[in-house]
């Protein structure tokens, strides 16, 4: 992967310990509490689905990532990638 990819999720509401238990293991890397989870990756990817997350846990969903497989700064700049822009969720 050549990819930086940033997850936010928040939730109003606390989550239970059984709901922390079943997202963490989906990541054992992220910053996880009962109201909010953030995880940044820079290799490997995220295994769960953000959406279901969003639909079954959480109220809000924010996923930021950049494409830096170019090598070429310039070339990066002529490539964009479509729906690769800082995306929000709610």
């Amino acid at each position: 992967m050549s990819e930086y990819q940033h997850y936010q999720f928040s939730v109003d509401e606390p989550l239970t310990d059984g709901q922390l238990a079943e997202i963490r293991a989906l990541t054992t890397r992220a910053r996880l509490t009962r109201h909010s989870f953030v995880n940044t990756y820079d290799w490997g990817d995220f295994k769960g689905n953000a959406r279901r997350l969003v639909e079954t846990r959480y109220d809000a969903h924010l996923l930021r990532e950049l494409d830096y497989s170019a090598a070429d700064p310039a070339v990066a700049r002529r490539r964009p990638v479509p729906g690769r822009r800082g995306n929000v969720t709610a």
